[in-house]
């Protein structure tokens, strides 16, 4: 019998973020390991410092689907935070 584990395993994702909206280009880029599409946007957030964005969107490095959110939030600690 095998057993399973609960882990995600960790992928390169492509990750876009926009301070304000609508705007034609992202202002941050980033291309991240991650667990999951989510989980890029929140480490791209915090590697930038920033707590707030508009609008992001992630894929899969190699494939088509998109996840998008709009008005993410995530706080940062004081030693973190940048420009919000």
């Amino acid at each position: 019998m095998r057993e399973e584990t609960n882990e995600r395993s960790m992928q390169v994702y492509d990750v876009g973020l926009w301070c304000s909206w609508p705007s034609l280009f992202p202002e941050y880029v980033g291309r991240i390991q991650a667990s999951g599409t989510y989980a890029a946007v929140v480490c791209v957030m915090e590697h930038v410092r920033i707590e707030k964005v508009a609008y992001a969107a992630a894929r899969q490095v190699a494939h088509p689907r998109i996840d998008r959110w709009s008005k993410v939030y995530i706080p940062l600690t004081v030693e973190k935070r940048g420009r919000s």
